[in-house]
């Protein structure tokens, strides 16, 4: 089966609070980093959002 998608959306669920290092981790393509413990309605509006770019 083919896809018309042209990239996979990574989530990346993290306890880290080094922002220089999480700046960079996002810049290699990581579409959201959320924070550990994260509400569910957070995790569901980022899935809408990343699933209406498609």
């Amino acid at each position: 089966m083919e896809s018309d998608q042209s990239s996979v959306p990574v989530f990346m669920v993290t306890t880290g609070s080094n922002v220089e290092k999480l700046d960079a981790i996002q810049q290699e393509g990581v579409s959201a980093i959320l924070d550990k413990p994260s509400e569910p309605s957070e995790v569901k509006r980022l899935i809408e959002i990343s699933l209406s770019a498609y």
